[in-house]
C-alpha cells in the first residue's frame, strides 16, 4: 500500500487482477480472510510507458473502492521517494519485492506471501 486507497503492484498483473478484483489487505496468506480487510479494486491505472514487451515500466495502482485504515502492527504504508533531496538507490542497491507471484516461469502463485532481494538497475542503462 502507499496510501489509505492504493494497491502499488505490477502492471502485467493488470489482465488477472484488474478493476473488479478483491483485495485483501493485511493478510500474509494468499485468499486468506484471517488476518487483514477486503476490499475491491475499482480502477487500475499503468504507469503511462508501461511496455508489456519488455516489462519496462511494469507498475501499475489499484485504487480501492473503501480507504484501509491500518494497524501498524500488522501493515506498513509504503513510502513513495519523491523528494529529490532525500538519496535515490544507486545502481546495484539492494531492494525488497513482496508479492504473491510467480515463483518460476509459468509457475504456481505461492500461498503465502512471499520476499526478495533485488539489486536496483538505473533507468538510463
Amino acid at each position: 500500500m502507499i496510501a489509505p486507497q492504493v494497491v502499488l503492484y505490477a502492471a502485467h498483473c493488470e489482465p488477472v487482477f484488474g478493476s473488479g478484483t478483491k483485495v485483501q489487505v493485511g493478510a500474509y496468506k494468499k485468499r486468506s480472510t484471517e488476518y487483514g480487510v477486503s476490499r475491491i479494486c475499482e480502477e487500475v491505472i499503468p504507469h503511462p510507458d508501461y511496455n508489456k514487451n519488455t516489462l519496462q515500466n511494469d507498475f501499475a495502482v489499484c485504487k480501492l473502492d473503501v480507504p484501509v485504515f491500518v494497524e501498524t502492527n500488522r501493515v506498513s504504508l509504503l513510502t513513495v521517494n519523491a523528494d529529490d533531496a532525500v538519496p535515490h538507490p544507486d545502481g546495484g542497491d539492494e531492494l525488497i519485492v513482496m508479492g504473491l507471484g510467480r515463483l518460476a516461469s509459468k509457475g504456481a502463485n505461492p500461498e503465502y506471501l512471499q520476499h526478495v532481494m533485488v539489486p536496483h538497475i538505473n533507468s538510463d542503462k
